[in-house]
């Protein structure tokens, strides 16, 4: 390809990735995050996790697992959480000594 036709290439390319950058992180409004969650119901430190155990299985035993059961087991991860916080609440209140005031 032509040298010139690069360096167009690349200067276009750098004044739109600058350009969105810029555009990112100059921004007025603030991002609005409401309440809390715990570690484990969060999908961006789940996702890794399954990630790094689907990588570990493929070095160790040549188990391959795809994307999508990769994706299936966040799923599965995360409403198994919900399932174990519910039932710890319902534990909870059971053999809770004092009462809710």
């Amino acid at each position: 390809m032509n040298p010139l036709v690069l360096m167009g290439m690349r200067w276009a390319a750098k004044a739109i990735g600058t350009g969105l950058v810029h555009k990112w992180f100059s921004s007025k409004r603030e991002r609005v995050m409401n309440g809390t969650k715990a570690w484990w119901q969060s999908k961006g430190v789940l996702g890794p996790i399954v990630s790094t155990l689907a990588f570990g299985l493929k070095l160790a035993f040549g188990v391959d697992v795809t994307d999508a059961e990769q994706a299936a087991l966040v799923d599965g991860l995360l409403n198994l959480a919900v399932f174990g916080g519910a039932l710890m609440g319902v534990w909870g209140r059971i053999t809770a000594s004092k009462r809710i005031g």
